[in-house]
């Protein structure tokens, strides 16, 4: 899992996402959650591409689910480039956003989420933001 320092919880990219505690759900067994978070760099003269390949392999966000034995399910968790596309998006699946990520917060990409939360409420520290390895560079 790469270090999640190009995810941020503002458009602005200044809240960086701390994924070191897992996700919390905060609506009761049924409900669902919808948010939205962004992956970008704030300085505009370089670009993040996957480290597998750079810019020819996509930048691929998942849901990890390190316990699927207990609390909520990745399959609970659907990701998507809009709020609009998450009707139709399939639980559990990655997302890929593209291969390139140009610098700036104007260039960074939305990522829309939607739990719908069969466990209850609560932290669950066996799902998280799973990202490949990236390689910043100048564009």
């Amino acid at each position: 899992m790469a270090a999640l320092s190009y995810i941020f919880s503002d458009s602005a990219l200044t809240t960086p996402v701390d994924d070191t505690t897992g996700l919390t759900a905060a609506a009761v067994t049924g409900d669902s959650i919808d948010g939205v978070f962004y992956v970008g760099l704030t300085d505009a003269s370089n670009q993040i591409q996957a480290q597998s390949d750079p810019g020819v392999d996509q930048i691929t966000i998942s849901i990890s689910d390190s316990d699927g034995a207990t609390g909520a399910a990745a399959s609970e968790i659907k990701l998507a480039l809009s709020n609009g596309a998450l009707g139709s998006a399939t639980g559990g699946a990655s997302l890929d956003i593209g291969a390139t990520i140009a610098g700036g917060s104007g260039n960074a990409v939305e990522v829309h989420w939607r739990w719908t939360n069969g466990a209850g409420s609560g932290d669950y520290t066996d799902l998280s933001l799973d990202v490949p390895a990236l390689v910043e560079s100048a564009i």
